[in-house]
């Protein structure tokens, strides 16, 4: 009886390892971004009035500081970085016309603003938050 258990449960664990492995080769399982992307920066944002308690955004920089990841509420999108003055910012949601639908800005002082092109082409943030660049 304890051999049969043995057995099973060395199969289990087998399958679950090699599942995960298959995984990890493409991909960072918790957040969805190709484990080959290399990140330079990490920031996570509140609410401007919340509590660091509850991050609502995480936003990362690729090494060529050209692209990056915005991750909110477990979905990570794909974003094209820039520094623009001395402001960061990720453009995501590409369109057809080769546009983005949203921007996600930091401030030196790390006070951020989410924007949403996706109804209008000129828009006001409407989300305001708090960031803090998180050291590897």
């Amino acid at each position: 009886m304890n051999r049969k258990i043995l057995v099973l449960s060395l199969f289990i664990f087998s399958c679950f390892v090699n599942a995960a492995e298959d995984k990890e080769s493409k991909f960072d399982i918790s957040t969805a971004i190709p484990v080959a992307f290399e990140v330079v920066e990490r920031w996570e944002c509140r609410d401007f009035n919340g509590y660091w308690s509850n991050i609502l955004v995480r936003a990362l920089v690729g090494k060529k500081r050209e692209s990056g990841y915005v991750q909110v509420a477990g979905v990570s999108q794909k974003s094209s970085f820039q520094v623009k003055g001395f402001n960061r910012r990720w453009d995501f949601g590409l369109t057809e016309e080769h546009t983005y639908k949203y921007a996600f800005v930091i401030e030196p002082n790390g006070d951020a603003s989410y924007y949403d092109f996706s109804l209008e082409k000129k828009s006001k943030p409407s989300i305001l938050m708090k960031c803090r660049q998180v050291k590897n």
